[in-house]
């Protein structure tokens, strides 16, 4: 039931950013699975072409970065680096028209504000893959909080919450 909710809601988020590229489908409707066939029948070309394929494409790499590189470096704070940088990144990458071009230029406005922001209290020290962790996750991974917070001290529980929300879950809201 969630799942269809989660999927109902991105269908209806891709409807509004898509009904002016033409990807309605035959009856005037958008339908994720227009949009899910294009991913698995299309050919590299066409994901590039699409701007809001290629952004989804990138997020998704890069959310597998951030996986790969905290599980090898224990910090899990890679995605904190990227939450002020990424945003205006895709925003760039979905540029088609004057409104898009708009609103990327406001994203990168707020994206400098914020990296500067995060560098200034030394968010970028131990770069590329080191740095400070943010004192949450050695929260989490202690199991200090109790109740079902103490699941998280298991390593392989550890690392499905890394992969599922730290990593997935939060670039998809950068998107």
């Amino acid at each position: 039931l969630l799942n269809s909710h989660i999927l109902l809601f991105f269908e209806r988020q891709l409807k509004t950013m898509t009904t002016s590229h033409n990807m309605c489908n035959d009856h005037g409707g958008f339908l994720l699975d227009d949009l899910l066939s294009q991913f698995s029948s299309s050919s590299e070309s066409a994901i590039i072409n699409n701007p809001y394929q290629s952004t989804f494409v990138t997020c998704n790499i890069i959310a597998m970065l951030c996986f790969i590189i905290s599980s090898f470096t224990g910090n899990f704070s890679q995605v904190d680096k990227l939450w002020s940088i990424v945003p205006a990144m895709y925003a760039w990458m979905c540029v088609t028209d004057t409104r898009t071009t708009l609103m990327a230029f406001l994203a990168t406005l707020w994206s400098v504000r914020l990296t500067y922001n995060f560098y200034r209290r030394g968010g970028y020290n131990g770069l590329p893959f080191g740095g400070e962790e943010d004192y949450r996750w050695e929260i989490l991974r202690r199991g200090t909080l109790g109740g079902w917070w103490t699941l998280l001290t298991n390593k392989f529980i550890l690392g499905v919450f890394n992969l599922v929300f730290i990593s997935l879950f939060q670039n998809l809201l950068l998107l």
